[in-house]
């Protein structure tokens, strides 16, 4: 991808020339009140209209900065849309590495599962994909400062998790030393947005964090004497607000904190009634990673049960036989609500 190199000077001017053709004044995008201009570049999931109306994320500043920088990219086939925004803001709220080093500030993405790396470097443009022999697991890595500015305009105003806001308040600090040409908003918004079923950040979060489980468990008044308990679970470290949030949305399951972690809570849907939203979330929003395997394996046991397939003996040895294959292909750092960015 080409990016178009321009002194912090000139991006400015460009800047203000785009927000003046637009009728938008840099004052409102980096309004905290700006939501209601949420612009929806080609989103792949749901209508335009739907994403413009009622979406909490707002992209204005973020497309104002890439669309200069990556003039190339409109019209392209990877172009990051609001939707694939939104899941990537979720996936790195989970993952993510949101670092300052006394020289330099860096955004980390690891996973054992490269591909997904590859896709999230195609789809923004930026970053390097590297392979760690140590470790046996893959990075994302984005450490030039025209691209964590760019990450930075993406991230303000977006987040969802409140230590991730605060990580970002760091960038804010930091920044403001650096591009003092580039007009970073007036203050930093520190306000954590609440993620929604109409956009695809749980997606993205479930992606990073999820896990799709399938239990048989002794229980005789039933007819093969086994019943079968399915699970969707969600674990982050000090979450404990957004995940009985995203309880609330999906309107199941519970939220517990986990008594061998520190201070990791646990979203628990685990109810036949609870899928069905879950299903209809993430058919609207589908998983991007390796994950999509559990949860088609998960969603295949679903269905069984729902037809009462598991009554029978050859009905339960195939729910087993498929359950036993659920989070196989898994990426490495799902499930344990931690990552590299705590």
């Amino acid at each position: 991808y080409t990016k178009v190199a321009l002194p912090y000077s000139d991006i400015w001017v460009t800047n203000l020339a785009i927000c003046w053709h637009s009728l938008m004044p840099l004052g409102t995008i980096f309004s905290k009140n700006s939501r209601g201009y949420t612009q929806s570049a080609g989103n792949d999931d749901i209508s335009s209209s739907e994403t413009t109306c009622k979406t909490p994320f707002n992209f204005s500043a973020f497309y104002n900065i890439f669309n200069v920088m990556y003039p190339l990219r409109k019209g392209d086939s990877n172009y990051p849309s609001s939707s694939r925004l939104e899941w990537f803001i979720g996936f790195a709220e989970g993952d993510g590495a949101i670092l300052a080093f006394s020289d330099r500030l860096r955004f980390v993405l690891t996973q054992k599962e490269g591909a997904i790396l590859y896709q999230i470097q195609r789809v923004l443009g930026f970053g390097n994909v590297v392979f760690a022999e140590d470790s046996k697991c893959y990075r994302y890595i984005v450490d030039s400062y025209s691209d964590i500015l760019i990450l930075f305009f993406l991230f303000h105003g977006n987040l969802v998790l409140s230590h991730r806001i605060s990580q970002l308040k760091v960038w804010y600090d930091r920044l403001l030393t650096r591009v003092l040409h580039f007009p970073l908003p007036t203050s930093f918004n520190s306000t954590p947005i609440l993620p929604s079923l109409r956009d695809a950040w749980v997606s993205g979060f479930t992606d990073a964090e999820g896990c799709f489980t399938v239990s048989i468990l002794a229980r005789k008044a039933s007819a093969t004497g086994f019943r079968v308990v399915v699970k969707f679970l969600l674990d982050q470290k000090n979450a404990f607000s957004v995940l009985m949030h995203i309880r609330d949305l999906f309107g199941f399951g519970s939220v517990a904190l986990r008594k061998t972690t520190n201070g990791v809570y646990r979203y628990t849907a685990n109810s036949f009634l609870s899928t069905t939203p879950i299903i209809n979330y993430f058919t609207a929003f589908p998983l991007k990673t390796k994950k999509a395997i559990s949860y088609n394996k998960w969603l295949e046991i679903v269905k069984m049960v729902k037809n009462g397939d598991h009554l029978t003996k050859s009905g339960l040895e195939k729910v087993r036989a498929i359950a036993v294959t659920i989070n196989n292909d898994d990426s490495l750092t799902g499930g344990d609500g931690s990552s590299s960015g705590e």
